[in-house]
């Protein structure tokens, strides 16, 4: 295609975005440009890769499947009510990351923050208020809208 070229990032810059992976998604969440530096650039690809959409979607799966899980385990499990809550919305995030329908890295970079943050609302909202918001930012943003600021 003339006019179109797909960049490969140096390696300077992968590597700035696989050990300053927190950080560039902050500043991806935050409405930080891709293009406005290697590393950025290098990590949205990273994001929006096969491989991590694939990732992120068994941890929206796992998160799903949490309050089925009997016995007793080590790790912070996602508040079971707001999961019930938002289960059409958690489904929905998973199989758009697992479709082939593009996405956008600062809507990739939410669904890595919800996933990961043991203080966030997928741990500890208890009606769905506060996850439903954070999930309808989340699917804006992988859609490429510009959502309301998420603190992170």
């Amino acid at each position: 295609m003339a006019g179109t070229e797909v960049l490969t990032p140096s390696p300077a810059a992968r590597f700035a975005a696989l050990t300053r992976g927190a950080t560039l998604d902050r500043a991806l969440i935050m409405g930080a440009d891709p293009s406005a530096s290697p590393s950025l650039a290098a990590r949205a690809q990273r994001l929006t890769s096969r491989r991590s959409r694939s990732d992120l979607a068994g941890g929206v799966q796992r998160a799903l499947d949490s309050p089925a899980e009997t016995g007793r385990h080590s790790r912070v499990r996602p508040a079971a009510a707001a999961i019930r809550a938002c289960r059409a919305q958690l489904r929905a995030v998973a199989d758009l990351l697992a479709g082939d329908t593009p996405v956008y890295a600062p809507g990739v970079a939410r669904v890595r923050a919800l996933l990961r943050d043991g203080t966030g609302p997928l741990y500890t909202d208890r009606c769905g208020e506060a996850l439903d918001a954070a999930l309808r930012a989340v699917r804006a943003a992988l859609a490429g809208a510009d959502p309301e600021p998420l603190s992170v």
